[in-house]
């Protein structure tokens, strides 16, 4: 009896498991007519004349509709094998930048500032999935961090690893969710302080887009207010 019990909760667990992939399948179908969509025409209007600022933003829009559909890419394909990563030489200070420029016009909406400080260093990654974690911290420090506060995103050189830190002053995690933050679909969750909502799904990926580095990443909380993440990769 016990048997035939496991055997039917099992089933009932593979079934559900299967029906979530369905529903994730069929959701990530359904986004990414919108979102190609969206780089299609700022691609079209990147063809036209344009000011400065005008053409930068029309970029931004373009590389934010491609990294959204590569994004959905990883939802459809988490669980990231290392063999499975593909990397190159990548510069790792113009990558940062690249970030930090993006993310600040969503800083500026509360009033902030992201200071970054760089090293010249290139490492062997998979460039869009490093930027999506380091996207991913930076926007969740500007989430949960009040206006007219900075975030700090640090390149720190150590022997044979690059430790790069995302520090906010913001509402930090409070003890007894260590072990929750990273689980995929955590309901480890909060509203931003602008009532900004987490799906609880991007800290789970990064983790395992930094494992499939043979990486390290990790948190620490301030002793007033504010968490400082970090992610270490191997030279």
């Amino acid at each position: 009896m016990q048997n035939a019990e496991m055997q039917s909760a099992m089933a009932a667990l593979e079934q559900s498991q299967a029906e979530n992939n369905k529903m994730m399948k069929i959701v990530s179908h359904d986004l990414r007519s919108p979102i190609s969509a969206i780089i299609s025409i700022a691609n079209i209007m990147l063809g036209e004349e344009h000011t400065e600022q005008q053409a930068q933003m029309l970029e931004m829009i373009r590389i934010s509709g491609t990294d959204a559909s590569e994004f959905i890419n990883d939802l459809l394909h988490m669980n990231v094998a290392t063999k499975e990563i593909e990397v190159k030489a990548v510069e790792m200070a113009p990558l940062m930048q690249h970030c930090v420029d993006l993310l600040q016009f969503k800083a500026s909406e509360k009033a902030q500032d992201i200071v970054l400080k760089t090293e010249l260093i290139t490492l062997q990654v998979n460039r869009q999935k490093i930027w999506r974690v380091m996207s991913n911290l930076i926007t969740n420090a500007i989430k949960f961090s009040p206006g007219g506060t900075t975030v700090f995103v640090t390149m720190t050189l150590k022997p044979g690893a690059l430790c790069i830190s995302v520090k906010d002053q913001g509402i930090g995690i409070p003890q007894g969710m260590e072990n929750e933050v990273f689980k995929m679909f955590t309901s480890a969750t909060r509203l931003g302080t602008s009532g900004e909502l987490s799906f609880g799904i991007g800290l789970a990926i990064s983790r395992q887009i930094v494992a499939a580095h043979n990486g390290k990443i990790w948190y620490e909380n301030g002793v007033d207010r504010g968490t400082t993440f970090f992610v270490e990769l191997p030279v």
